[in-house]
């Protein structure tokens, strides 16, 4: 019985310190970067009593199942990185007066150690992609210069707070999936 119990402690500790990690939380900044909330441009993140080789599948797992195509957005050295070169719909920011959808590649890396995922901050591909149509190639903005009209003297612009908030939300929630510390909630509980 003894045994039994200290197997079950050791099961139910692993799995509490698996997915009962703190939240990874990258902003934007007006130059086109992201930050961490210390400031880098990475985070780590700590999982005790777990080797780089569990932390690896249990990201990539994550990633392949947040995907629809996840061959085509993975990149793997494996047991060691992944890579994440995804597509996001940006939403409408004036350019020239009017009114333009754009959308982009973006870039997140994890790597790996025994006990400890690093992810490094987002990054956009330039330049971004006019999906309405109403921009000629030449024309596109690269993601820095996107994010500058997204602020106003290094605050956010009140017209775009929607816009930066759903944009480092969507990459944060990318993230915090991946590592297990947010939980995919279109599971059907039935």
């Amino acid at each position: 019985m003894k045994k039994f119990l200290l197997i079950l402690f050791i099961c139910i500790s692993c799995y509490t310190n698996m997915y009962s990690q703190e939240q990874v939380v990258f902003k934007l900044l007006p130059d086109g970067s992201f930050t961490s909330t210390q400031g880098n441009n990475y985070a780590v993140v700590q999982f005790e009593n777990n080797s780089a080789e569990e932390l690896f599948e249990m990201v990539y797992n994550h990633l392949f199942n947040l995907y629809k195509f996840p061959e085509s957005v993975l990149r793997v050295n494996k047991y060691n990185t992944i890579y994440v070169h995804g597509y996001m719909d940006m939403g409408k920011i004036r350019i020239v007066l009017l009114p333009r959808a754009l959308g982009g590649y973006y870039n997140l890396k994890f790597s790996f150690k025994d006990g400890r995922i690093r992810v490094d901050a987002p990054t956009f591909d330039n330049p971004l992609i006019c999906t309405d149509g109403s921009l000629d190639p030449p024309a596109y903005p690269s993601f820095a210069n996107y994010a500058k009209s997204l602020f106003k003297n290094g605050k956010p612009n009140s017209n775009y707070v929607d816009l930066i908030n759903n944009l480092e939300n969507t990459l944060n929630g990318i993230i915090n999936y991946s590592l297990g510390t947010l939980k995919d909630s279109s599971d059907d509980d039935w």
